[in-house]
């Protein structure tokens, strides 16, 4: 069975090598490695030129792999927040033929960057029978930012195979381990002292992202209720008919933050208190571990996007963002003439 490895690529990179097969992820090693340490170690010797500081990624990159003992040698990246800008957009009701060019071109007059200078790629969203408009979640990266990651995972002899959205392999995981989530509109949210990432989903599908740093905050409980507000307010102002009645909650704050969470959802009526699932990554039948991860990475919310991207990798997911393999308007049509008849 051949393993997958998933890369979530910060500050920080934390890697996941596993074998994926029938709804289960087998984990065989995790490791995480600093790469703002590796980059002022470079930038420290004002003589190295750009070369030289391939080669000084390439060793702390092939370093970190080669402790971990992994095996593989293919890699499926997954972004955090700082690379990437995602965003909801609301179209003209056009053809999926027509979508990525329309998409492409409300990209550009959204970024200070040239779209020429981006990666474009989108979810589409599902379209309501005689709607006037139609949405996307819009997702842009710097292109020299993935050819950045490419250089420095091919100089540590890794071959890159795709890069995703690491809020969106959140979603993929948190409704993949709490079933029945996928139904509702909801939230996956993962936080740790350091990071907190939230999702909103509509029946599943991600409309919207936030991120926010806990670190050094004397109540990170407040300060993540209060980012999880924001998050809500802004899904409120952007999508219309939007009723969050769900939650799925991981990472080491996921237990402190429940009760923050249900005070934050809608309770159907006559219903009785909204859905709120706190999920470990350590204790569900669909993720195990060889080897448990180290403390600081286990309650992660960067570990849990690098085990959520495994599921891209393997392709159990049916809409994904993949920077490599964006989404493309169809080939023209050669258009023959029938007056003309071959030799």
């Amino acid at each position: 069975m051949a393993d997958f490895l998933s890369l979530h690529w910060g500050e920080r990179v934390v890697g996941v090598e596993a074998s994926v097969s029938g709804g289960s992820i087998r984990v065989r090693t995790t490791f995480s490695a600093d790469r703002s340490t590796a980059t002022a170690a470079t930038t420290a010797d004002e003589s190295s030129d750009s070369d030289a500081e391939v080669s000084n990624d390439a060793d702390w990159l092939s370093s970190a792999v080669s402790a971990a003992g992994v095996s593989a040698r293919q890699a499926f990246v997954v972004l955090s927040q700082q690379d990437v800008v995602t965003r909801w957009l609301e179209l003209p009701a056009v053809s999926d033929e027509e979508l990525p060019d329309v998409v492409r071109w409300q990209a550009g007059t959204k970024s200070t960057l040239s779209v020429d200078q981006l990666i474009v790629d989108f979810l589409p969203l599902p379209v309501a029978e005689g709607a006037e408009t139609r949405s996307v979640l819009l997702a842009t990266v710097a292109r020299e930012t993935v050819d950045e990651i490419g250089r420095e995972l091919s100089a540590a002899g890794l071959e890159l195979r795709g890069v995703g959205v690491g809020s969106l392999a959140l979603t993929d995981l948190g409704l993949r381990l709490a079933g029945g989530h996928d139904t509702s509109d909801g939230l996956v949210i993962a936080a740790d002292g350091n990071q907190l990432e939230v999702t909103v989903h509509q029946q599943g599908l991600t409309i919207l992202t936030h991120s926010a740093s806990l670190s050094g905050e004397s109540d990170p409980v407040r300060t993540a209720g209060q980012a999880i507000s924001r998050a809500l307010f802004a899904a409120d102002n952007s999508v219309t008919d939007l009723k969050l009645e769900s939650a799925v909650l991981l990472g080491s704050l996921g237990a402190d933050l429940a009760e923050v969470v249900r005070g934050r959802l809608v309770r159907g009526e006559g219903e009785g208190e909204p859905r709120v699932d706190v999920v470990s990554l350590s204790d569900t039948p669909i993720v195990s571990f060889r080897k448990a991860p180290e403390e600081d990475l286990a309650g992660s919310p960067a570990l849990a996007a690098a085990v959520g991207g495994l599921l891209t990798a393997a392709g159990e997911v049916s809409e994904r963002i993949d920077f490599l393999d964006p989404h493309r308007p169809p080939p023209p049509q050669i258009q023959y003439d029938r007056r003309c008849r071959p030799p």
